[in-house]
This record gives C-alpha cells, sequence and structure tokens, in this order.
C-alpha cells in the first residue's frame, strides 16, 4: 500500500471523467460561489459546516466536524480523522483549506489514501477550476501560491539559526576550556 501510494501526483489523480452524486456537484458549487476562503475565521467555518451538512445527507452519514484552532497566517493546514462512516469525527487544523476537508471527508466515508486524493483533487478541479489552475501542485497535494517558497523560507531561516545557536555552544564551550572551568 506504501508503496502504491508513493508515486502519487495531482497529475496522475487527476481523471475528468469522475463522476459525484449530482447532489454533491450542486452542494460544492454553491460552496465556491459563497467564497469560503473569504470572511473572518468564523464566517469560514459557518460556510464549510453548512457545506458538511450538505455532504452528510447526501451520503446519509452523521460525521462530526471540529476545528482546531484555525489561523489566517498559517503555512498550511492539517487535519485528522478518528473512525470510519457514521460517527466518524473529522478536526481541521492551521489554515482553512477546502481541499484539506474534502480529503478529510473522503477519508471519514472509509475511502483508501489513493480515492481520498482522487476524489477531493478532481472535485476541487471542477467546482474551483480557477483556484485549482493557480494552486502549486507538490506530489498529490495542492498548496496555494507561494506556500512552499514560504515554506522553504523559514526552512531555510531555521537552519541557519540553527548552526548559528550551534557556532555560539562552540565558542563558549571553547572559551571555558581555555579558562579551565568545566
Amino acid at each position: 500500500m506504501a508503496n502504491e501510494n508513493k508515486n502519487l501526483t495531482v497529475a496522475k489523480l487527476i481523471d475528468d471523467r469522475k463522476t459525484y452524486r449530482p447532489e454533491v456537484i450542486t452542494a460544492t458549487k454553491e460552496l465556491a460561489k459563497s467564497k469560503p476562503w473569504q470572511g473572518t475565521i468564523e464566517e469560514r467555518q459557518a460556510k464549510l459546516l453548512a457545506y458538511h451538512a450538505k455532504l452528510c445527507a447526501v451520503y446519509e452519514l452523521s460525521i462530526d466536524l471540529k476545528f482546531s484552532p484555525m489561523s489566517a497566517t498559517a503555512m498550511i493546514g492539517t487535519f485528522n480523522v478518528i473512525g470510519r462512516g457514521d460517527g466518524a469525527k473529522i478536526t481541521l487544523h492551521g489554515k482553512f483549506s477546502i481541499v484539506n476537508y474534502l480529503h478529510a471527508f473522503t477519508e471519514a466515508r472509509g475511502a483508501g489514501r489513493r480515492e481520498c486524493y482522487k476524489w477531493s483533487l478532481n472535485l476541487f478541479k471542477r467546482c474551483f477550476p480557477k483556484s485549482f489552475e493557480k494552486a502549486e501542485k507538490h506530489g498529490p497535494n495542492l498548496c496555494s501560491a507561494g506556500t512552499q517558497a514560504r515554506m522553504d523560507a523559514m526552512r531555510e531561516s531555521f537552519e541557519q539559526r540553527l548552526a548559528d545557536l550551534e557556532r555560539e555552544s562552540d565558542s563558549d564551550s571553547e572559551e571555558r576550556d581555555e579558562s579551565g572551568d568545566l
């Protein structure tokens, strides 16, 4: 299973023939028109909760959706899913992400990893085509424009700070050795 998913890319997962229940397409297009990434965090969450209720009704499932502290400035969003099918629980963390939500919902329905990516990416592409085209594609993931560059810069800054701290520590050790203090 791990090897099967190792080389997944957005390009390999896109299938313009992928089918969805008509109610899913309608609800997702309504979500797109609501501009779910705009508004306060509370307004965004309300839009997603309304959409979530529609998807749960379509699939006749009761799946709990919670938000850990969300942030408009977070670099990335993550999620976790506990359980599958009726009674599953989804928690979204960090940056608000429709694709993460779609992926989590599919996982909560019981789909495997590849199908989660395929379902969420193709639905997002169909109902949010401009956002899909603008998104950076990294492996099987979509990131908003500039995310990878910001993460790389943050990693570089962290590595530089770590190297500076190591040099300071080495310098302090040398001074203690020379003075005889151990």
